[in-house]
């Protein structure tokens, strides 16, 4: 479930190819953003040790007595509901604060899903993780990037936001371009981009940052969109 590449996340995250394991995780409902909003603020240090950690166990372990008044299998709601400041039915809030956060870091949407933490991996693939007919990629246009497109097997470049995204096969990765660039690249285009260690990333001999008006290789060689 781990190994999955980046076009089979895709699909993934479209409701293809999903087990018919059924999710049995707490869903939260109405009302319970006012109670757990209480419940927080009846300790002097919940809210100070929520911000300071990503670990729910931690949260628990330093919060006891939170940790006795909230049953068990409603923890990881409680906990990341309150980290993204709402209640999400229909999806479970850990998938949504990790995606928010993940894309936080890289800035690019089609690493969400190989970044997922292994438990959210194995749990998303489940038929009903997400509930009213919701996938995925719906959840992470309505809180992440809206106009986020999978990148898979039959489109292995696609256009987010005001960049691309491009899947590079050698290495498992997604290189974010200018749209001076990305627009102008075929399906069999991306699929000859490779990686040489010396130029970065390459096509048809030629380093794909000068095809962006760049003249030394960046930093982070999957970030071309520094220029345009």
């Amino acid at each position: 479930m781990w190994d999955l590449t980046v076009p089979e996340w895709g699909e993934l995250f479209t409701g293809n190819n999903q087990s018919s394991t059924h999710y049995k995780g707490y869903r939260s409902q109405i009302g319970d953003m006012l109670q757990w909003t209480m419940r927080l603020q009846e300790s002097p240090t919940a809210q100070q040790v929520m911000d300071a950690t990503e670990d729910m166990r931690e949260f628990f372990s330093l919060e006891e007595d939170l940790s006795l008044v909230i049953p068990k299998p409603k923890w990881e709601e409680f906990f990341f509901s309150l980290k993204n400041g709402f209640t999400t039915p229909d999806c479970p809030a850990k998938f949504i604060y990790m995606a928010k956060r993940i894309y936080k870091i890289y800035g690019i949407a089609n690493l969400i899903g190989p970044a997922l933490p292994r438990d959210l991996k194995a749990k998303v693939n489940y038929s009903d993780y997400f509930g009213s007919g919701y996938t995925a990629k719906d959840v992470i246009c309505n809180f992440v990037l809206d106009n986020y497109r999978t990148i898979t097997e039959s489109h292995r470049i696609v256009k987010c936001g005001d960049w691309y995204e491009a899947y590079v096969a050698e290495t498992d990765m997604v290189v974010a371009l200018p749209p001076s660039l990305g627009k102008r690249l075929s399906a069999s285009d991306v699929a000859e981009i490779i990686v040489n260690y010396d130029y970065g990333l390459m096509l048809h001999g030629v380093p794909l940052h000068a095809m962006c008006g760049m003249k030394e290789v960046p930093s982070n060689i999957y970030d071309l969109r520094g220029t345009v």
